[in-house]
């Protein structure tokens, strides 16, 4: 479903940080169409509420929280310096989301604060001053203009990032905070809850190994139960994952405008792949699967096998962004995925 620029501000302004991810995701997935909209948000200082963007791993974090709910408590009535920096609002996250469609990773930096690289490196602190912004906005509207003439792919591979030319980086962007993204893009609907994850699991590596999972909701204390459900456009942590921790989202399918052409932008691994009927049947379920790590303390094939257990769980096809998995990016079927995961 097609959303209008109203829409769309409606959506980033809510409090509700499912509407923001929502929003977010879409506009990502739109790619290059979402530029000109996004340069129209400079300016909006409504505190973002969305969590899409932040990355799992990142030792720093930025604040999503509102005033009303940071400062309720009385300590302080009204925010200090440090903390507005240090905020994500709109206008931060439309900035971000540029950067995003650049990469093309939703997660393109270890957190959305930037850094002044003209400054000397005693200095370059993580901040989103107003300063910050101004330059970041100049130098995205010349790069997008830039991008209309000469295509993102030459823009990629020169190097040429939207922020280069005022020497300003988001955190971590200029490392890779994330050693793997997978999307898994569901052939049939399956009801989700951990139990049913973990018997797949221990069935497709022939062990038990259930006594290794730890898994929370994104920001909770407590881990859940094994009979607990999955929720739509909700972030997972699995911690201790043979060692390995993963997060996964389930992502509401609405937030892809064209199936068909978002297929179409990944390189088919192999000769099985039908894009129109994937496409097709991706546009009648409701959902596709995000999973991403950026530990490797242990064997990789532990990371492989789970995304495997989910990706067999739905008769899923993977698209592979690049990563430490050491295979090329592109679309893959599942056995593809196999053949070149474990050969």
């Amino acid at each position: 479903m097609e959303l209008t620029s109203e829409q769309l501000t409606i959506l980033l302004n809510s409090r509700d940080g499912r509407k923001c991810n929502r929003a977010t995701k879409y506009l990502f997935k739109r790619g290059t169409k979402s530029l000109n909209f996004l340069l129209t948000l400079q300016g909006n200082e409504e505190f973002f509420a969305g969590s899409c963007i932040e990355n799992p791993y990142s030792a720093f974090s930025s604040s999503f929280l509102f005033p009303k709910e940071v400062y309720e408590s009385g300590a302080r009535t009204t925010p200090i310096e440090e903390d507005k920096e240090r905020a994500v609002t709109v206008e931060v996250a439309a900035l971000y989301l540029i950067s995003s469609i650049y990469y093309g990773r939703l997660t393109c930096a270890c957190n959305a604060l930037l850094m002044d690289l003209s400054l000397p490196k005693s200095e370059q602190k993580m901040a989103n001053k107003k300063a910050y912004l101004l330059r970041g906005f100049q130098a995205a509207q010349e790069w997008v203009q830039k991008c209309q003439r000469v295509g993102i792919q030459t823009l990629r591979k020169h190097g040429e990032r939207p922020l280069n030319s005022v020497k300003l980086y988001w955190y971590g962007s200029r490392s890779d905070p994330i050693s793997c993204e997978v999307e898994i893009i569901p052939a049939k609907p399956i009801q989700w809850n951990w139990k049913t994850i973990v018997s797949h699991y221990n069935g497709l590596i022939q062990q038990n190994q259930s006594d290794t999972i730890e898994t929370r909701e994104w920001g909770k204390t407590h881990d859940m139960e094994e009979e607990d459900f999955l929720k739509m456009d909700q972030r997972y942590e699995i911690l201790r994952y043979d060692h390995v921790d993963v997060s996964i989202s389930i992502d509401d399918n609405s937030t892809v405008d064209d199936e068909f052409e978002w297929l179409s932008r990944f390189q088919p691994i192999g000769k099985d792949i039908e894009l129109k009927k994937l496409a097709s049947l991706w546009k009648s379920l409701d959902f596709s699967i995000r999973v991403v790590t950026s530990n490797w303390n242990s064997d990789k094939s532990s990371f492989i096998a789970f995304v495997m257990t989910l990706a067999s769980m739905v008769e899923g096809h993977l698209i592979i962004h690049p990563s430490e998995l050491e295979i090329a990016s592109g679309l893959y079927s599942l056995s593809e995925y196999k053949a070149h995961c474990f050969n």
